[in-house]
């Protein structure tokens, strides 16, 4: 993968894969670690190092390059305030369709023989969606009734692209006195106790809190600060009491589970720092998004970002745990967080057993010199450089030894690839396409921004781009 542009200021590289870093001057020099059996990474000097003004970088990475300059914020949060606003449209009574009482609704629930809902003013038959979607336990839930109170809880489905999809399945309106106005704030939001966040995140999602750093300060330094790092919650953020919380090792070949502290693993086990690349499964969703409707949060480019975590080897955690590394039953490790949804079901993934033993793998209680912030999983998070932030398990509460993948939501029904000739009903077999794990090498351009117009390069660049295509 070849990149360049002509330079000013600072920059840097940010690599998906776990890299360590040498810095001469203004030549920054990346190795990829061993384990990994990547090809190294260099940067190459500018032309001119005698002229800031007209530098060229030229990049040749094995890896994700995200470019930007130096926006103030105060621009930034000047222009975010408006983005990816999406007001919840008013659904009116439609004339061409008849009316029901809700007790006609009531009967069509989770065992009836179609499905129906409301929402607003409406009645929806969503029988055939919850059969071909993957989410399709969830919205059983409300099944018979009214769906608001559930998306009070999952609320990054609220878009306007879901309720043009819900609308096709109306089939009716609900009687005008049934009608009742449910709030989507309550005494009972189950989001009261999130965290405070950085007002210059740029928000994809309330509740549960989502966001993406803001694509001018992304480069600002190498290691992304963690009050501006992206944030992806499935759910409430956990309120733990470090001193309290344990984390629970059992499964295959371990004779007895094991209970550690925060306390134990900083005692017990040699500390560790990783510098590493975290990002959603979903970024840059939003250009997928522009060729053809894809499902998700509508993520641009920066839903990633650098730091560096502290912890134990999770290898040296299991061994102390009696795990047989040679058992050829154990191809899996699930990892279970303190977060839950409003029917106790705790988030969960599994990574495979071989990458759980490789040495850059750990357990982190620190982001960045500093605890674990809670919306990037305080008090202990995994870390598994190179493969999607969705198996880095946040509030990390168990560890499980196992044949199988874990059988979640989100493992089996969810972060999955399907191709583009799949639509998003065609589902049937969703469990037979692989989990993703690692992820496809990417780039970006955050700057210049898109639809930028950009004067014609000089002759240096003719020469740069002649080279790169050689």
């Amino acid at each position: 993968m070849i990149i360049f542009r002509r330079f000013i200021g600072a920059y840097a590289i940010v690599n998906i894969r776990h890299t360590k870093i040498t810095t001469f001057s203004q030549c920054y020099h990346f190795s990829s670690i061993p384990s990994n059996g990547l090809p190294k990474a260099s940067l190459f000097m500018p032309v001119n190092p005698e002229n800031n003004s007209n530098q060229w970088i030229f990049f040749g990475c094995f890896g994700l390059l995200t470019l930007t300059g130096g926006i103030s914020l105060l621009k930034h949060t000047c222009r975010i305030a408006h983005a990816d606003a999406r007001s919840i449209k008013k659904i009116k009574k439609r004339i061409d369709l008849p009316s029901y009482r809700l007790e006609e609704v009531q009967k069509h629930g989770k065992n009836a023989e179609t499905i129906w809902v409301t929402f607003q003013e409406g009645v929806y038959d969503i029988t055939n969606f919850v059969q071909n979607h993957p989410g399709g336990d969830k919205i059983l839930l409300a099944a018979g009734g009214p769906i608001e109170p559930y998306w009070n809880i999952y609320q990054q489905h609220l878009t306007p692209e879901v309720l043009e999809m819900l609308e096709e399945l109306r089939i009716g309106n609900l009687d005008e006195r049934d009608i009742v106005i449910v709030k989507f704030e309550d005494e009972d939001d189950l989001y009261y106790n999130d965290p405070k966040r950085h007002p210059g995140l740029v928000v994809k999602s309330e509740k549960p809190f989502n966001a993406e750093t803001p694509v001018e300060l992304i480069m600002d330094n190498f290691l992304t600060p963690n009050d501006i790092f992206y944030v992806r919650n499935h759910m409430p953020v956990p309120a733990i009491d470090a001193e309290k919380h344990k984390l629970r090792i059992e499964g295959i070949s371990i004779q007895q589970p094991l209970e550690l502290s925060l306390d134990d693993l900083k005692r017990q086990f040699a500390r560790v720092n990783v510098n590493a690349t975290l990002q959603c499964a979903g970024n840059r969703r939003s250009e997928m998004d522009a060729i053809k409707k894809v499902q998700g949060l509508n993520w641009k480019s920066t839903a990633i970002g650098n730091a560096k975590w502290t912890g134990v080897r999770l290898r040296d955690v299991l061994i102390k745990a009696g795990v047989n590394t040679n058992d050829t039953r154990i191809k899996h490790v699930i990892l279970r967080g303190a977060d839950v949804d409003s029917e106790g079901n705790h988030y969960e993934a599994s990574i495979t057993f071989e990458k759980a033993m490789q040495d850059e793998v750990i357990i982190a209680y620190e982001m960045n010199d500093e605890d674990i912030p809670r919306d990037h999983g305080y008090p202990l998070r995994l870390i598994a450089p190179g493969i999607v932030g969705a198996r880095q398990v946040k509030f990390l509460s168990d560890i499980i030894l196992s044949e199988e993948e874990s059988k979640s939501h989100w493992q089996r029904k969810d972060y999955r690839g399907l191709p583009p000739f799949i639509s998003a009903s065609d589902r049937q077999n969703f469990e037979l396409v692989p989990s993703i794990q690692e992820y496809p090498v990417q780039s970006a351009f955050c700057y210049p921004a898109e639809s930028t117009k950009i004067s014609r390069c000089n002759f240096i660049f003719s020469l740069l781009l002649i080279h790169a295509f050689n």
